[in-house]
């Protein structure tokens, strides 16, 4: 199968589809308070930004699938204050982020929509293909306390939705493939289950496994 596109089809290898951890930090200089502390509820996710209609493709023809997005959300951190401003906040999710996770190196500023990660991609396959094209990233949804011991006039909650900057993944799945011949990947698997036909050969794959 021969691929034109701006973006390369990654495969992922993730096992988990999500994770969820809670967590404080350390007491710190944070903002204008001189000893504050956050307290973290995080959960990461791989979560769908492109998902296309299944498209029934012959050998040797040219196809260029133009995105479809797929629920779009946007981007926010709430609950920042004069005290205490949202690269404040961001900073400490990030602290949190890496300590389960290293290779996380940048979350996406707020005010960003998913629909931003939608890219076109054109194949060329090289055999029958019922193809679904889709793309996703590694999402982080958090809610955070955080207490001023100092001043506790300085205590605020909030909640952030944002997503790794360098995770955004591009995928082909084919419905008509073996389940050794798809991605087993936690956005493939999800692809699979919502757009491939029951009965299908691809849809073993995306079955639960016992």
């Amino acid at each position: 199968m021969k691929i034109r596109a701006a973006v390369s089809i990654s495969i992922l290898v993730a096992t988990a589809t999500s994770c969820s951890t809670q967590s404080q930090t350390a007491h710190e200089e944070i903002g204008s308070c001189k000893e504050g502390r956050f307290s973290w509820q995080v959960n990461t996710r791989w979560r769908l930004t492109v998902l296309d209609d299944l498209e029934n493709l012959g050998p040797g023809k040219r196809h260029t699938f133009h995105p479809l997005t797929y629920r779009p959300r946007v981007s926010k951190v709430t609950g920042s204050t004069a005290h205490l401003s949202k690269s404040d906040i961001s900073h400490s999710l990030l602290k949190k982020v890496q300590a389960g996770n290293s290779s996380v190196n940048h979350l996406i500023d707020a005010g960003t929509s998913t629909a931003s990660e939608a890219r076109s991609l054109a194949i060329e396959p090289g055999n029958k293909m019922q193809a679904v094209y889709y793309r996703g990233i590694l999402s982080v949804d958090a809610k955070y306390a955080f207490r001023c011991l100092s001043n506790p006039e300085k205590d605020t909650n909030g909640q952030v939705f944002t997503w790794d900057r360098d995770s955004p993944t591009t995928g082909l799945v084919n419905c008509l493939a073996r389940p050794e011949d798809n991605s087993r990947s936690p956005l493939a698997k999800s692809a699979i289950r919502q757009r491939c036909p029951t009965g299908s050969p691809a849809t073993a794959q995306a079955s639960p496994r016992k």
